[in-house]
């Protein structure tokens, strides 16, 4: 990003450094030894077990239609709700409707009503193609101040029947959520707040990691800028607008008219935080110096070259070349054309490794010429534009043009790349495959981030905050965090074995037989039972170093946990 990956407004990381969380520790470590001078729980490990994760809704579920009905229908699975990891009395709640045909024919404009008794919410799907579905996103449009317990939502499409639906039957679907009394600990008192610094206006919930550590992150932000501004001879014309957010979107940011950054101590998505400033930020400002199209293939390439990695900083032109050893290279007219939908890590990676072979074969100007010159024929693809404009610079069109760039990487020397360049392929599609398991408004393709700028006038904080949290997704995460750490030192065994126990978790449906991951979940359970959520676990054996927030907040602390007769006892750190 490091992390654009989508600019949907509809549907529309930073790991904190190591650095910043030892600071943290020794400031915060004597004043959480006073307040509690011994901190012991004492639990068995639990039983392997499977998780059948809480949805936000509890329909009873319909049979499943058999055939599938020829006309316009709606069940309960297909009905979500934000913010996501529990509701709570007071949330503004907003509704996600997937609506199918079953007919012969495109569907459009079809009206869709969300009734909840006192109250009720209108909105409208564009289209849904025949034989398809078709989405509307009905946001912040429920505020349920004063309600507790169970209450009951009924969804109905084309309540009117306007589009002559043959049969209205199944275009009714009724749902039972519960609203819970007491919102988590982490969210009392939460609201926004913002920062300045040179290079941006900062914004941030009050009691979050990113509150914490602002200080920090303004320094590094700073830097990154004045690193993009310098590498593309390019100004701000104003601050920069950043949003830091205490959830995992995604893989971790995302720029639009500003940019939005998961910061929090449990970054289960990895990266650096210095390279998704550099990312976005070159984003924001590559606009000033380049126009026309910007396919997808050159915005997403060049904001990696000028960053000088995609996740971290690497030798573009080598790992380019390790893709090839691997077997993992995807022909450059097919990533053109579907760069998003791609494997996301090779895109990035051949996208900006491709742009440094043209600047180092051309010039930056030669590049920038191209890049600012693209103009799009009706019926076009992104491929045959970037072909056909090639060959107007350059003189050689993108498949020649491949082809040599391809023979020059066979050259290159890339053997100490090969094995990181398959982890980090592994590991990300390790974070997308829990994504979709267990946290899927995470899910890059499918993420839920209402427009940011509008919450925020509003005191709206839930949908960048709260996520799920039961023990196993916080055994999954650290052991996410944990393999990226690895991927730090370059210890490829231990990120290799972490990965293998987690997809393990997930090819059994979140069962944990897995030994490492069994014990990753009793740690995460015995630390939850002292009053402590775990944000990092170092586990060797019998014994785990756990690095731990109380309450959901921010203050860190530094837990050491040890097994004995099949219990783990969890302790301060001495």
């Amino acid at each position: 990003m490091v992390r654009i990956e989508l600019r949907l407004p509809s549907r529309t990381f930073a790991r904190i450094s190591l650095l910043l969380a030892a600071l943290i520790l020794t400031a915060c470590s004597d004043l959480a030894a006073k307040r509690d001078p011994l901190i012991s729980a004492t639990i068995s490990a639990p039983p392997t077990q499977t998780l059948t994760p809480t949805p936000t809704l509890t329909p009873t579920p319909p049979p499943t239609p058999t055939p599938t009905p020829s006309n316009l229908w709606i069940d309960p699975s297909d009905v979500g709700i934000h913010p996501d990891g529990g509701l709570y009395s007071g949330d503004t709640l907003s509704f996600e409707i997937e609506a199918r045909n079953g007919g012969s024919t495109h569907l459009s404009r079809v009206p869709v009503v969300v009734d909840w008794g006192s109250d009720r919410a209108e909105g409208e799907i564009d289209t849904i193609p025949r034989g398809g579905s078709g989405m509307a996103n009905l946001v912040w449009v429920w505020n349920t101040a004063s309600l507790v317990g169970t209450q009951t939502v009924t969804i109905t499409l084309d309540p009117e029947n306007e589009i002559g639906d043959p049969g209205s039957s199944n275009n009714i679907t009724v749902i039972q959520i519960d609203l819970a009394a007491d919102r988590p600990g982490n969210e009392i008192g939460a609201e926004w707040q913002t920062a300045t610094s040179d290079c941006c206006a900062f914004h941030f919930i009050r009691g979050t990691a990113a509150a914490r550590d602002i200080d920090a992150i303004m320094l590094v932000a700073d830097d990154a800028i004045a690193y993009a501004e310098d590498r593309l001879d390019a100004q701000r014309d104003d601050r920069l607008e950043v949003y830091l957010i205490s959830r995992v979107l995604g893989h971790g940011g995302f720029a639009g008219e500003q940019i939005a950054i998961s910061y929090l101590d449990r970054n289960y998505a990895g990266g650096g935080l210095l390279e998704v400033f550099r990312h976005e930020g070159t984003h924001l400002l590559d606009r000033g110096i380049a126009g026309g199209e910007r396919p997808v293939l050159l915005v997403e390439g060049f904001a990696t070259y000028i960053t000088g990695g995609h996740f971290k900083l690497e030798p573009l032109p080598e790992r380019a070349a390790a893709l090839l050893q691997i077997d993992g290279y995807l022909p450059l007219r097919d990533l053109a054309n579907n760069f998003y939908p791609s494997q996301h890590e090779t895109g990035y990676l051949e996208a900006g490794a491709f742009i440094d072979y043209l600047v180092q074969r051309d010039g930056y100007a030669t590049f920038i010429e191209l890049y600012d010159g693209m103009r799009r024929k009706p019926g076009e693809s992104d491929a045959d534009m970037i072909d056909r404009e090639m060959q107007a610079v350059y003189d050689v069109g993108l498949d020649d043009m491949e082809a040599e760039w391809l023979a020059h990487l066979r050259t290159l020397d890339a053997d100490d790349q090969v094995r990181d360049v398959a982890n980090t392929i592994a590991f990300y599609d390790t974070v997308r495959r829990y994504q979709r398991a267990l946290d899927p408004s995470a899910y890059f393709l499918e993420v839920w981030m209402p427009d940011i700028q509008q919450a925020e006038p509003r005191g709206l904080v839930a949908d960048y905050l709260r996520h799920p949290r039961a023990p196993e997704n916080i055994a999954i995460e650290t052991m996410l965090v944990a393999a990226d750490a690895a991927f730090v030192a370059r210890d490829f065994d231990r990120v290799e074995a972490l990965l293998a126990a987690i997809n393990t978790v997930l090819d059994a449906d979140v069962t944990f037989s897995d030994p490492t991951a069994a014990r990753y979940l009793a740690v995460v359970r015995a630390t939850l039972a002292s009053g402590y959520e775990p944000q990092r676990i170092t586990l060797d054996g019998d014994r785990a170093d756990v690095l731990a927030a109380r309450d959901g907040g921010s203050m860190l602390v530094s837990l050491s946990a040890v097994l004995q007769d099949d219990t783990w006892s969890v302790r301060l750190s001495q």
